[in-house]
């Protein structure tokens, strides 16, 4: 059986950070976290896996950063980047787009069993599709219509982050 090795980083991640609507220019910092894992082969040795796992960690953990300090509001301005906010609210069309379709089949499906005096036997068959769309569906929701993240610190209105530093 392949061993699989976990990795978690955390710690601040740095971005320079600029405002599309007022052009302040400033640097962005977030506290992250990301885990990763990966597979020792047969070929790959252990310590190989934990590289690789950390090394997957700490991408995610800089690319949630970078995401996230996009997102941020202006510390200038108060507005939001709007390609960040509309990247941010687009991940739930799919969610949305799929829930759509399986219950739409899911529905035609036990409509057309109904037709033939077969409800139950309908419901029986497309239950789980329906199911699993309804679940979609909750889930498309629920990401569309969360809040937008917050937690980023910028340089010129609180220097903590950058205290321990050496530049």
């Amino acid at each position: 059986m392949p061993t699989v090795v976990h990795a978690t980083r955390r710690g601040w991640v740095y971005a320079p950070f600029t405002c599309e609507h007022c052009g302040h220019a400033d640097h962005g910092a977030v506290y992250m976290q990301a885990s990763a894992g990966a597979q020792a082969g047969l070929v790959q040795d252990l310590d190989d896996s934990r590289d690789l796992a950390l090394g997957t960690a700490h991408g995610n953990m800089e690319q949630a950063g970078d995401e996230l300090i996009a997102l941020a509001p202006c510390p200038g301005c108060g507005l939001r980047d709007e390609l960040a906010v509309r990247a941010f609210v687009a991940r739930a069309k799919p969610w949305l787009a799929g829930g759509g379709v399986l219950v739409s089949v899911g529905l035609a499906g036990a409509g057309y069993l109904a037709s033939k005096d077969a409800l139950f036997m309908g419901l029986v068959v497309t239950g789980p599709l329906l199911l699993i769309g309804v679940v979609a569906l909750v889930v498309g929701l629920a990401k569309r219509l969360r809040s937008l993240p917050g937690g980023v610190v910028f340089r010129s209105v609180d220097p903590r982050p950058w205290a321990g530093l050496h530049q």
